[in-house]
């Protein structure tokens, strides 16, 4: 990378966006049993023995499924088999367990600027299991809003991805600025490398578009992880106006914040 774009000025954004859009960018990848599971999910008739099969090959992820599926929101009924699991939960559930594993398991794996991408991993998970807590709030519901907390901001993941030849210890205010422009691009690039269904891509296309309510929900939910000290980059849960737009539009007040805060932090005890 030459000198002009490791000086002590932001990282050149003109460049990073070619170099999530070039054809030598590689993202990071989740876990190959993640990977596999995913690009399965995405076939029309899906079929669940050879399900069963891959998950039950990665133990915890195995657990976890099972863990589910025998949770309270799922009857709290014991289910003693993968496959029993997998049926239970249906394709969509299955896409998000499977994902908020290989997120968790990505969380751990030696990449550049280690500290920054746990921290984007934790603050989309905690904004993921956060969403339900607006959504009743408002009751405004969408099947896809778990699936839409985990990935909302995972495009910065990939930016940092791109910076393995870059010259930096630190991340300035004013590079955090540049990543935060070109996450949705490089979003896009993970939701292909990871074999999530392109019908994402139009979710997170709506996302990153007009306000709506959903997006409100999102931007919400969003704070409150902020506000557990979940903070996906440096200046995250800084736009006091922007929250206050999200609350108004959903007809809520700073006392419903709070009060969801409260609600946020009970779980999290």
């Amino acid at each position: 990378m030459s000198a002009d774009l490791v000086s002590s000025s932001a990282i050149d954004g003109k460049w990073l966006l070619e170099v999530v859009r070039g054809p030598d960018f590689e993202p990071p990848l989740l876990p190959d049993v993640a990977t596999r599971v995913l690009k399965l999910l995405t076939q029309p008739d899906v079929d669940f023995q050879e399900l069963a099969r891959l998950v039950s090959s990665e133990p915890l992820l195995a657990a976890q499924i099972i863990r589910v599926a025998s949770s309270p929101l799922y009857g709290n009924q014991e289910i003693g088999t993968v496959v029993s699991a997998l049926i239970r939960l249906g394709n969509r559930t299955v896409r998000n367990v499977v994902l908020e594993y290989g997120l968790k398991t990505l969380r751990h794996s030696q990449l550049r600027f280690q500290a920054e991408v746990k921290a984007v991993i934790d603050h989309c998970v905690v904004t993921a299991n956060l969403m339900h807590i607006v959504s009743r709030r408002t009751g405004i519901t969408n099947d896809g809003f778990f699936t839409l907390g985990l990935l909302h901001d995972l495009g910065l993941i990939a930016v940092l991805s791109a910076l393995n030849g870059v010259e930096r210890q630190e991340l300035t205010q004013a590079d955090w600025n540049v990543l935060s422009q070109t996450s949705e691009e490089a979003l896009s690039q993970l939701i292909k490398a990871w074999s999530l269904p392109v019908e994402l891509g139009r979710v997170l296309d709506d996302y990153f578009g007009a306000a709506s309510s959903e997006k409100h929900v999102l931007l919400v939910a969003s704070a409150l992880a902020d506000g557990l000290g979940f903070k996906s980059t440096p200046e995250a849960g800084s736009s006091v106006s922007g929250l206050e737009s999200s609350l108004e539009a959903l007809k809520l007040g700073e006392s419903d914040f709070e009060a969801m805060l409260e609600e946020a932090k009970s779980a999290a005890s």
